[in-house]
């Protein structure tokens, strides 16, 4: 967290939405600033940055946090700052490029909104594995909607739901 703090004086959390779940409360949020300070071992660039944030909190019975996750697009992040250079455009030969990626993610959500469960699906592999890591505690404490599935069948339905 320190060095999140250290890379921006001005940083702001906006767009902030908080889910109850429970034991468990997501966080999303839009994390907004100007890089004056270092972020670990990258130097003040002096640009403006725009982090979608994603962060799961697990309480125990004392209602104290024991367990969190952060998701975020920290290569994004780099690349916005000028750490990093931003992909080439694909050879030719390439099956998928970063872009087709992004456009499908895009297509996802925007029928998601819709509710367009066809669709989603459509951009999903035969084999799709949802929700499946190692070590989740979530399934662990029977979160229902996080439980794995396996194939389009089971992505497209919210398990004990279908």
């Amino acid at each position: 967290m320190e060095s999140h703090f250290a890379m921006s004086s001005d940083m702001r959390i906006v767009d902030a939405r908080y889910i109850d779940a429970g034991d468990y409360v997501i966080a999303q949020f839009r994390a907004v600033g100007i890089q004056d300070g270092p972020l670990l071992a990258f130097p003040a660039s002096g640009k403006s940055f725009s982090l979608d944030v994603c962060e799961v909190w697990h309480f125990d019975a004392d209602g104290l946090t024991d367990e969190g996750h952060n998701y975020s697009d920290g290569l994004g992040l780099l690349m916005q700052l000028g750490h990093l250079p931003a992909p080439q455009p694909r050879d030719p030969g390439e099956r998928y490029s970063m872009s087709d990626n992004l456009a499908t993610i895009g297509a996802i959500y925007e029928a998601f909104g819709k509710g367009d469960i066809p669709t989603i699906l459509g951009h999903l592999a035969d084999d799709v594995r949802w929700e499946e890591w190692a070590d989740n505690t979530a399934q662990k404490a029977g979160v229902p909607w996080l439980q794995a599935r396996h194939d389009k069948a089971g992505a497209g339905v919210l398990p004990g739901h279908g």
